[in-house]
Parts: structure tokens; sequence; C-alpha cells
């Protein structure tokens, strides 16, 4: 990534889901030299290949021995399985308040995840979910979507007419208030 360049979604989203896994792994002591198994649902959706990617990944820092199967290799002692399961992943670009041309970016990402020991005892099953937030510029948004995965397509949320009216007249509102009251105070004086 260059410097100034936004980091594409599927990077947003590579990034919640490292996010996601790190603080359950790193719950969970004994990783070095432990047999993993990764075991996806039996729908992913179009997302599962980044998931398993990222755990893949992950483990291996961790220095464990990564397979793509549920049976533990015959001479794997320790060996923990990890089921997954992409429950939710979505993107929204909103138009920022502050600053034209610029929108913000949420990315979530919500996964499920359940951990097994050699014995077949539950050592976590929970969902888990990660927001990623970050402000873009609107031009970018084509060249941060890749057109080839859906789930990488983001939806633009307009701000109601109500929230454009609304929020310089809270304003206006505030400041003259502070005017009035510092003035008022100065005269009693």
């Amino acid at each position: 990534m260059l410097y100034g360049q936004p980091q594409s979604n599927s990077e947003m989203i590579s990034t919640a889901l490292r996010r996601m896994i790190e603080p359950v792994i790193e719950d969970l002591p004994g990783w070095d030299s432990t047999a993993v198994g990764i075991v996806a649902a039996t729908n992913t959706g179009d997302w599962g290949w980044l998931v398993e990617q990222e755990m893949i990944s992950f483990l291996r820092q961790k220095g464990a021995m990564v397979y793509l199967h549920p049976a533990p290799p015959d001479s794997a002692t320790g060996f923990r399985q990890i089921y997954y399961a992409p429950v939710h992943v979505s993107i929204e670009y909103k138009a920022s308040g502050s600053v034209k041309g610029r929108m913000e970016r949420l990315v979530q990402v919500a996964l499920l995840l359940r951990i097994l020991d050699d014995d077949d005892r539950v050592l976590f099953s929970q969902t888990v979910s990660h927001d990623v937030q970050d402000s873009i510029r609107r031009k970018d948004i084509h060249r941060i979507e890749n057109p080839a995965y859906s789930f990488t397509k983001g939806e633009i949320k307009s701000a109601g007419l109500l929230n454009r009216l609304l929020e310089p007249l809270l304003v206006t509102i505030v400041t003259g208030g502070i005017i009035y009251l510092f003035y008022s105070f100065r005269t009693q004086s």
C-alpha cells in the first residue's frame, strides 16, 4: 500500500478478521508445535477463503502445524480442531459531515469459531465480531472495491434531509447560546 492510499476493502476485512482471531488464540496457551486442523462450515460464502487465509497465517506465526482437515495426523499429539463459519460481512460508506468529498467507511465482520482439543472437549465456542472504521475519499471507492468479489462492494448510506439540516442548526444554536451567556455574564459584572 502506497502512502496516502486507503486499504482495499478486502484488506480491511482481513484486518477485522485478524483482530477477532488473535485474542481467541492468545487466550488458549500451547499453540507452538501443536497440530491444528481447520475445518470450514459447509457454506462459507464467497469470503470463507479469506477467513482461512488469516487463520493459517496467524497460527503459523504462533508455531502451529496447520492442516486443512479435521482428522489428526498419526504423529500429531495435542491436536486441535478449529471449526469456523462466516456469519456476516458488510461495508458501509457514509458522507462525512465535516469534510466535503470524504466518506466514513465502516467494515463489520462476524465469525463463528469453535475450538476443540484432541479429546473433542470444547475449548472455545462463540460468535466473535469486529468493526473497523476509517475515512476515505469518495473518489477512491472504485479503487478499494474488487469487482471480482461481491463481499468487497460497499453500500453508500446518504444522510437524511433531517440530519443534514439538524446538525448545522444544532451547532448554530449551541454557538449562539455560548455567545449570549458570555456577554450576559460580562454585563452583569
